[in-house]
């Protein structure tokens, strides 16, 4: 297939730099009754793309809150599904890991004031007891149905290579991003 090497054996990766936090989001309409993570039991969520990372980090995000797939009617859309299900009324709520601002978001507002669900600190404590988490604020300036910052965690997104790549290589590509990215 093209684009996918087949490999042997498991292929280890070096972790090289740290690009920008995930943020976790939950978000569902501004009249809608769901105010806790809990609230979503029962209730019909967008979980993300079949086969995609969203998805995956779903599924954790679920069990380690306590609740699983079988305790919601999950939803597996992409993000433009997402806000078409939302100006449809077919969807409650989604919860997604992106950066924020996230454009759907943004264009979802544009016709339904949305709110963000908060985490509890017991909540983001569950996770950020792993190094790949951090606290995090979703803030009251990326979107205008804030009006206060919103507490999540979030999920480094790291740039990584095989581990048999030269030093110059890993050199060369971390100075074209800092000398050429806008952060």
């Amino acid at each position: 297939m093209a684009g996918q090497k087949q490999f042997d054996k498991p292929v280890g990766v070096t972790a090289v730099l740290p690009m920008y936090p995930n943020v976790v989001q939950v978000v569902t309409l501004k009249d809608s009754p769901i105010n806790s993570f809990q609230d979503l039991k029962g209730k019909k969520v967008s979980v993300g793309s079949p086969g995609s990372g969203i998805l995956a980090t779903n599924e954790v995000i679920l069990k380690t809150l306590g609740l699983s797939m079988e305790d919601i009617l999950p939803q597996y859309l992409s993000f433009g599904e997402t806000t078409d299900a939302f100006r449809d009324g077919s969807i409650d709520a989604a919860i997604v890991n992106t950066a924020a601002p996230a454009p759907w978001i943004v264009d979802l507002e544009t016709t339904h004031p949305v709110k963000f669900i908060p985490l509890t600190s017991e909540e983001i404590r569950k996770f950020t007891a792993e190094p790949y988490y951090v606290e995090a604020v979703i803030e009251k300036d990326a979107y205008k149905s804030l009006d206060a910052d919103i507490p999540t965690f979030a999920v480094w997104i790291t740039l990584v290579c095989q581990p048999d790549l030269s030093e110059d290589a890993v050199y060369n590509v971390v100075k074209a991003i800092f000398e050429n990215g806008e952060n």
